[in-house]
């Protein structure tokens, strides 16, 4: 006796945005969920002390000559064939 091999995807690609968009709407509290190395994680809400130090290293960019940097913006990291890589919270 011999199975059929599955010629169809079992789990189709889901968008990493679409995927982060689908937690928020899931959490009953406000959170920011991240996509890093292709895995959705939920980080612990940020503290006085997380804002000053992303505060200090967005100055040091800004300071560097990285024009971009700046709080509380976000940006989306893609391949060339135009799929997420991830998105980036500096």
């Amino acid at each position: 006796m011999s199975a059929e091999p599955m010629l169809e995807p079992v789990m189709t690609q889901q968008d990493p945005i679409d995927l982060l968009i689908a937690i928020e709407e899931a959490s009953t509290t406000p959170i920011r969920p991240e996509y890093v190395e292709g895995m959705a994680i939920v980080p612990p809400a940020p503290n006085d002390n997380h804002n000053d130090g992303a505060f200090e290293l967005s100055f040091q960019f800004r300071a560097a000559g990285h024009r971009l940097v700046g709080m509380g913006n976000g940006y989306r990291a893609a391949h060339k064939d135009g799929t997420t890589m991830g998105p980036a919270h500096p």
